[in-house]
């Protein structure tokens, strides 16, 4: 930390809160800490950088987040080659067999594993969880952007709500008309970090998110 303080010119506290979050990205649901009794817990953090314009909260986490961005560009480019060659099987499937059904239901459909997310609606979020039991990391440049979503999709949105059962380390499951079949999520762990602006800060500190506790899981930086 202090060398890339000296080198880079980031901010201590802000490089210290972009390593914590990685690391807990990276280790997502492999390691637990057993609190006491049957009380345990992951590395899940929610911490949120607050800082006037200009004063360097973005680089760091940029910085620290690229190692799990590269895993993930991988990751999605292995899903396009099992795409690929899952579309070729169907395809040839079809011209061999006159495309019974029975043949297409031995396939496995390609899932794209990933961990971290930036723009994203409630319900994708708990898909790429299913796919990624190991943990997942929602880096948003503007956290303001994500108590914001909220409205997007009024009354139907569980998306705080979701992120409070799986901070306490409940099961997470969605059961929709939408979905082909139910999510769930036994171990969830879901990282948060972003940043907001110093004079923008009261519009996160809402009533009703200081009512639900949402605000008390934060880390403020």
């Amino acid at each position: 930390i202090l060398n890339m303080v000296r080198h880079e010119n980031f901010k201590v506290e802000y490089l210290a809160a972009a390593i914590l979050s990685a690391t807990a990205s990276a280790l997502g649901n492999t390691y637990n800490i057993r609190v006491k009794g049957q009380w345990t817990t992951n590395a899940a953090l929610y911490i949120i950088m607050v800082g006037r314009p200009g004063l360097g909260k973005t680089p760091p986490l940029g910085f620290l987040y690229k190692p799990i961005r590269e895993h993930d560009d991988r990751m999605y480019e292995k899903y396009n080659e099992e795409w690929d060659a899952y579309e070729k099987a169907l395809a040839s499937s079809g011209t061999r067999r006159g495309g019974e059904a029975e043949d297409c239901t031995l396939l496995r459909k390609p899932q794209l594993v990933t961990t971290v997310i930036s723009d994203f609606t409630p319900e994708a979020m708990m898909s790429i969880h299913q796919h990624n039991p190991r943990g997942i990391a929602l880096v948003v440049d503007e956290i303001r952007a994500l108590f914001n979503s909220v409205k997007r999709y009024n009354n139907r949105n569980n998306l705080i709500e979701d992120l409070l059962t799986a901070y306490s380390g409940q099961p997470l499951k969605v059961i929709r008309k939408s979905e082909a079949r139910p999510i769930l999520i036994r171990n969830p762990c879901i990282n948060i970090i972003g940043s907001v602006q110093t004079n923008l800060l009261p519009e996160i500190f809402r009533a009703e998110y200081m009512a639900n506790g949402l605000l008390d899981r934060f880390l403020f930086v």
